[in-house]
């Protein structure tokens, strides 16, 4: 025979003859609060995830930190032009950390200012993009390039022609070197100013970085399906 207890204005059945205890609902409640929050938080986990993936990971390759002074970095500058003048910032990088300085007298001949920058090996394969942080530090407009390198020195990739004057100077922003396809290992980076207003320009790079290709779509898709499965089994 079943008895019958009840508790808030819920009739609940009680196996119990002696005690007539009602069923803790309380716990039931708290299990459902701790279920309707914990699955929102594991869509956004899950989504934080696949927008990483989806948007590809970057490495860097390069932040300066590790030179002593301008000696120790100029050590790894090669070919640069007789108006080209490459410094270490000390605190002129992202968050006041070391930069390279790099200024340009494009006034007189050749009238464009370059070097290359020996960098630690590496692959472009299942590689989408390198990008420099790049801060102007002041000076005339004129255009920066910056192109990838392999041991021969021939050009495997070359990033757009930017106005300088158009770089932020109070903070950093983000110079793309794209590319698709590529399985060549780069050895130099060459920075370029070539003249437009044939002045001195200077600006500050750091963080040199990898930025690796986008997972395929069918993750995208497999994450929206398990979103959307989730977000199903709340309803219920």
């Amino acid at each position: 025979m079943l008895y019958y207890g009840k508790l808030e204005t819920k009739t609940i059945k009680s196996t119990n003859m002696k005690t007539m205890k009602p069923y803790p609902f309380y716990t039931a409640k708290r299990f459902c609060m701790t279920r309707m929050f914990a699955i929102p938080v594991a869509i956004a986990s899950f989504c934080s995830f696949a927008l990483s993936q989806a948007q590809g990971q970057t490495t860097i390759i390069q932040n300066f930190d590790g030179y002593a002074n301008s000696a120790a970095l100029n050590a790894d500058i090669s070919l640069p032009t007789a108006n080209a003048t490459i410094t270490l910032g000390t605190s002129d990088g992202v968050g006041g950390s070391q930069a390279l300085n790099f200024q340009g007298a494009n006034g007189s001949s050749p009238y464009y200012s370059q070097f290359t920058f020996d960098v630690t090996p590496f692959s472009l394969t299942g590689l989408a993009d390198v990008t420099v942080q790049t801060e102007f530090l002041g000076g005339s407009d004129e255009y920066l390039q910056v192109q990838l390198l392999d041991s021969t020195h021939t050009t495997i990739a070359t990033g757009p022609n930017v106005l300088t004057q158009t770089i932020p100077s109070a903070s950093f922003s983000t110079y793309t070197i794209p590319f698709s396809g590529l399985n060549n290992t780069i050895d130099y980076i060459r920075f370029t100013y070539v003249s437009s207003d044939y002045g001195t320009t200077t600006c500050a790079f750091d963080n040199i970085a990898t930025v690796s290709v986008p997972e395929p779509s069918s993750f995208a898709l497999a994450g929206l399906g398990l979103a959307a499965f989730l977000l199903r089994r709340r309803q219920k």
